[in-house]
């Protein structure tokens, strides 16, 4: 699901906001709920262009969609969402020197390990997710 921020529909090198669901099963839906769990159409009010993906994993695009996480939970959603990026940026929408990551739970932790596979991320905002997998 791509948000605009409101009048900014052809706008162009956006700043871009990615936000990563908690639960990679649940996916994202077109709806607004005003809790902490569904801030994308808040933040797009503030400015941003937020990318809310159902990465791989994310349930009602098939048995095997959502199985394809089962042993690789971070590296395939990975490729999904960063050939977001990579064709927001290509296609001139977002500003490739202007854009972040947030997730919570699930999320949280994904961003976690996303951050030691690249560093174009401006900013990351980790909540609730394991740091020390080792441990967890």
């Amino acid at each position: 699901m791509l948000h605009y921020p409101p009048g900014q529909f052809q706008s162009k090198n956006l700043s871009l906001l990615v936000l990563i669901h908690g639960d990679p099963t649940d996916p994202v839906l077109n709806q607004f709920l005003p809790n902490a769990f569904y801030w994308a159409i808040m933040a797009a009010s503030e400015g941003w262009l937020v990318l809310d993906p159902n990465y791989r994993g994310s349930a009602g695009y098939g048995d095997q969609f959502l199985a394809e996480v089962r042993y690789k939970p971070f590296s395939r959603p990975g490729k999904d969402i960063l050939s977001g990026v990579d064709q927001l940026i290509k296609d001139g929408i977002a500003d490739s020197h202007r854009f972040t990551v947030g997730g919570y739970s699930y999320g949280g932790s994904f961003i976690n390990w996303l951050i030691t596979q690249t560093k174009r991320f401006n900013a990351d905002l980790s909540g609730a997710g394991i740091v020390d997998h080792a441990s967890a």
